[in-house]
C-alpha cells in the first residue's frame, strides 16, 4: 500500500482550501492574500512544497520584498487566508516574480 506522509497530506489540504477561497474572492471581487507564520515573521506565501515525511516548505516573500523559504515541521504550520479589495496594498503585492538565477526546489505547488 502507499500511503501519504503528513506533510503530503497536509500540502493537499492547503492546496485545496486556498483554491477555493480563492474562487470565492474572485466570485465577490476580492482578492486572496495567503499569509504563513514560521513562528518569528508573518509573510505572504505562494509555495508549498514537502521537504520530507513530516515536514513541508513554504516559499513566499516577506513585507520587505524578500525572497523567504522556510521549513517548518507540520505541525508548526500555520497559514491564514485574508479577502482584500482588489485596490488594497496587499493585493497589488501578490504578484511576485523571481531572477533567473533564482532556483525552484523541485515538487513545489503553486498556491495560487
Amino acid at each position: 500500500m502507499n500511503f501519504e506522509t503528513k506533510a503530503e497530506t497536509l500540502r493537499g489540504i492547503v492546496t485545496k482550501s486556498t483554491k477555493r477561497f480563492i474562487a470565492g474572492c474572485k466570485k465577490d471581487g476580492e482578492v486572496a492574500v495567503i499569509v504563513a507564520d514560521d513562528g518569528t515573521r508573518s509573510f505572504n506565501l505562494y509555495r508549498i512544497g514537502v521537504a520530507g515525511p513530516e515536514t513541508i516548505l513554504l516559499v513566499g516573500e516577506t513585507d520587505e520584498g524578500r525572497h523567504i523559504e522556510a521549513i517548518l515541521h507540520h505541525s508548526a504550520v500555520r497559514i491564514s487566508m485574508i479577502a482584500v479589495p482588489q485596490n488594497d496594498e496587499r493585493a497589488q503585492r501578490r504578484a511576485i516574480g523571481f531572477t533567473a538565477d533564482h532556483r525552484e526546489p523541485d515538487g513545489l505547488t503553486d498556491i495560487g
